[in-house]
């Protein structure tokens, strides 16, 4: 979060001759009236996912940024706790290293609701029918879910065609566009 109008102009929106366009922030007005950029989910289970805006691919450029900008940009989480960059990359670094836990597919057909299909998901399993491991990559776990569905029959999603790729330097995971 930053009160500077100008850095998040410059760094997370699009300036043309008739305005701004394309901003990657929102104005917020929780913990203080500032200008709000996303920058990362974690979720049981899972890598931690980032989001990539235009000035920021990796995670490398996220802590020049905010290493750079410390004095006017705050790390803040969901609940307004705001974190220094350590204690933020500790949390977020912490919760990729996770001891690798086994998984298969499997899949279900609802008795209730026979016409809506197989139910695809994953389940704790032996290391010998491991198929992909928790804390899972998204990028991974699109690949093996997909390669499931084919074997089970089980349709696809609509919403299936995300982009993920994993960060050259660090367990994190990274997407494109808006998400919660």
């Amino acid at each position: 979060m930053s009160k500077s109008k100008k850095l998040m102009r410059k760094y997370f929106a699009v300036e043309k001759e008739y305005g701004i366009t394309e901003e990657e922030y929102k104005i917020v007005d929780e913990p203080y009236l500032a200008y709000q950029v996303h920058l990362n989910k974690l979720s049981i289970g899972w890598r931690p996912l980032f989001q990539r805006h235009r000035a920021i691919r990796t995670f490398k450029e996220l802590e020049d940024f905010c290493l750079e900008n410390k004095n006017i940009v705050g790390i803040y989480d969901e609940y307004g706790k705001k974190y220094t960059w350590k204690q933020y990359y500790d949390r977020v670094y912490s919760h990729s290293k996770r001891q690798p836990e086994p998984f298969k597919w499997v899949y279900e057909i609802d008795p209730f609701f026979k016409d809506r299909g197989p139910t695809l998901y994953t389940v704790p399993c032996s290391e010998h029918e491991a198929e992909i491991y928790m804390p899972f990559s998204h990028r991974i776990y699109a690949e093996k879910e997909k390669q499931a569905r084919k074997r089970f029959h089980v349709p696809e999603r609509p919403w299936y065609n995300v982009k993920y790729w994993e960060d050259p330097n660090y367990p994190f995971d990274w997407t494109e566009g808006e998400f919660c």
